[in-house]
């Protein structure tokens, strides 16, 4: 795989052949148009390697997927497989997440598993509220359905907002457009969790 560095420095070299000065001066378009390009292909770049650890925690078991686990602070609590390799992955998500809206986006459309164009984030500028803060709604109540992963959504986002933003709460909407908090839908759940347990 060709490193975005010697691809930028071989570019460099290429245009300073043939026009001395172009690129190291930070003014300059053709400076501009290489430095997008660059970190275009950083991105890229990051996203295949986002996506081959990906495909190491889907094909790990056991003890490989412990040592994964370890390698993002992600300690196992029970034997649950399928459920350890979804808290690695979101592990992995805010490890590269800066903070910004549609990283929030993308780990709570991976944490749930809900299609990013049904969740709504509100930033508190659009709405008159404090300027620094932002709401998370419109999430559809039917991707709560697992305890877990509503518990490991409400810490992550905790984590995965930027430094001094204020998060005004995360809500679900029902069918009937009624909105439920994220500590309600939590009681909810663990409601219905602990009738099905008694046989209800």
């Amino acid at each position: 795989m060709i490193e975005v560095a010697d691809l930028y420095e071989d570019l460099t070299h290429a245009f300073n052949l043939r026009l001395p000065q172009t690129t190291d001066d930070e003014t300059t378009d053709l400076y501009k148009i290489l430095s997008i390009y660059v970190r275009h292909q950083q991105d890229f770049e990051n996203d295949l390697e986002l996506v081959e650890e990906w495909r190491a925690i889907d094909n790990a078991e056991g003890t490989a997927l412990d040592l994964l686990g370890k390698s993002v602070g992600q300690y196992r609590i029970d034997d649950d497989d399928e459920f350890f390799r979804f808290q690695i992955k979101a592990a992995y998500a805010i490890a590269h997440s800066n903070g910004t809206c549609d990283d929030l986006l993308n780990l709570i459309s991976s944490v749930l598993q809900v299609p990013k164009k049904l969740i709504r984030l509100e930033e508190g500028y659009t709405t008159g509220g404090n300027a620094r803060s932002i709401k998370i709604s419109g999430i559809p109540f039917v991707y709560a359905q697992d305890s877990r992963r509503v518990s490991l959504l409400t810490n992550l986002i905790g984590k995965g907002v930027a430094l001094g933003i204020h998060l005004a709460g995360v809500y679900f909407s029902e069918e009937s457009g009624a909105e439920i908090e994220i500590s309600m839908a939590m009681q909810i759940l663990e409601s219905q969790t602990i009738t099905q347990k008694r046989g209800g």
